[in-house]
């Protein structure tokens, strides 16, 4: 896995002074007093600015009352809302609804950086006493956002906590980990979306540059341009890295997380692990009932929906974008790795995880032992041949279940070809009959 998961992420909510921030005190909010039930009101431009001057405020409650401009707002002034020496927003952001618009942060060199620096605590594996930040309900646009490492539109990383119902349209740039939406994500994301201009180097998204979340119902699109794992939608997505057949002395096992319900019609360019909705996917997981609509090009393990897939679940998705590549290029998946020894895994079912009571070792017998099992494949999965202009679904590796299925156009646009093989007409997906390819049901219902 990449460097990033050396990378710290704590919560001090004490009163100290942090080097470079003057301490400014309570600021001159519009009413509230911080608490849950009376929330600090943000009505104007300064107080919002004033939020990211004071770390002492981070783990208090916030609503915006109003739409703000920050058009002609110093880009200096404004520091993130948390990522100073360690210390993150830990509190609850309620956007209401409102707009952001014309936010301009310039921080080339810096990292963590977005309208939030460092959104929660610590994150991949969240213990229970772990602070958590929230942010709901809040659009940006017309924003530019520049960083170095770990940048997002809206917030360079969320560890522990919830980011729903925001949205980002602008331009974000960085180095590595850069999204449009959030540059690392650990906790989880739902009903988000962006319309930017992502530019990167390493792990780069339209929505999440990295993410060890669960993304539900969200969509982006723009252009995303990168060198290594660049994706429409996420750049790499870290599932549990258990996956085909292990032991453990306890039957527990975590559940797995999903990026369910999601699109892009992102236009995405790269060089290597270039995905149309995901570049690398990686681990224990699942992508389920997704699709991708834009072009993606690369050099190689290039793929209309992912670039890299490794050990992973793919159902029910699909992919109609344009597809350009030199090797491990496919019109679904450019490269598929699938567990060593797959014979061993052949009795149980795919994309479940099995727990299974076995003998003890030979010192202790009489204890109990759990042998865990997760067979990662690809089912239920298709294709445009004629969009694609790609012949093969799947560029390199192995299709051991036959899920990935090559269509036209025209079949792509017909509900029996989708229901014959499981999927849910009734509340997940909808489609006009010989006029355009399934879409998600949230889609029409954001619509009205």
């Amino acid at each position: 896995m990449t460097e990033h998961r050396t990378l710290k992420l704590t919560c001090l909510c004490t009163a100290i002074l942090v080097t470079g921030i003057a301490a400014a005190g309570t600021a001159q909010f519009a009413g509230g007093t911080g608490e849950p039930n009376a929330p600090y009101q943000i009505a104007t431009r300064e107080q919002l600015i004033a939020l990211g001057n004071d770390p002492n405020l981070w783990d208090r409650h916030f609503i915006l009352t109003s739409d703000l401009d920050m058009k002609g707002a110093d880009p200096n002034a404004m520091h993130p809302i948390g990522g100073v020496e360690g210390r993150s927003f830990c509190g609850v952001f309620d956007g209401r609804g409102h707009r952001v618009s014309g936010l301009r942060i310039l921080r080339q060199n810096d990292p963590w950086v977005g309208l939030f620096g460092q959104v929660g605590g610590e994150g991949i594996d969240v213990s229970e006493g772990t602070p958590k930040g929230h942010i709901r309900n809040l659009h940006l646009r017309d924003i530019v956002v520049h960083g170095g490492n770990v940048v997002g539109g809206l917030a360079g990383q969320l560890g522990a906590g919830t980011i729903t119902g925001c949205s980002v349209t602008g331009a974000i740039k960085g180095n590595e980990l850069v999204g449009g939406l959030v540059g690392w994500a650990c906790g989880e994301i739902e009903s988000c979306s962006t319309a930017v201009e992502a530019d990167g180097n390493l792990n780069v998204g339209g929505l999440i540059g990295d993410a060890d979340a669960s993304v539900t119902h969200c969509a982006s699109s723009g252009n995303v341009r990168g060198h290594q794992r660049v994706g429409g939608l996420i750049g790499t997505m870290g599932f549990s890295p258990n996956t085909g057949m292990w032991q453990s002395s306890s039957p527990e096992t975590k559940e797995c997380r999903r990026v369910s319900r999601c699109y892009s019609d992102c236009s995405t360019t790269g060089v290597e692990d270039v995905g149309g909705l995901i570049a690398d996917v990686v681990g224990g997981g699942e992508i389920q009932d997704c699709y991708a609509l834009g072009p993606v090009h690369g050099s190689t393990k290039v793929g209309g929906l992912i670039g890299m897939a490794w050990r992973c679940c793919i159902v029910r998705c699909y992919s109609a974008g344009q597809v350009t590549g030199q090797e491990h290029t496919g019109g679904l998946v450019g490269e598929n790795e699938s567990v060593r020894n797959p014979e061993k895994l052949a009795g149980y079912p795919p994309c479940q995880f099995v727990v299974e009571e076995i003998r003890g070792s030979p010192s202790s017998p009489d204890k109990p032992m759990w042998q865990h099992v997760y067979r990662p494949a690809i089912l239920c999965c298709f294709w445009d041949a004629e969009a694609s202009s790609m012949t093969q679904g799947l560029g390199s590796g192995t299709d051991a279940q036959g899920g990935i299925v090559r269509l036209t156009t025209a079949e792509m646009r017909t509900a029996s070809t989708f229901r014959n093989f499981g999927w849910d007409f009734d509340d997940v997906w909808t489609i006009r009959e010989g006029q355009d390819y399934p879409r998600l049901r949230w889609e029409q219902a954001e619509s009205r």
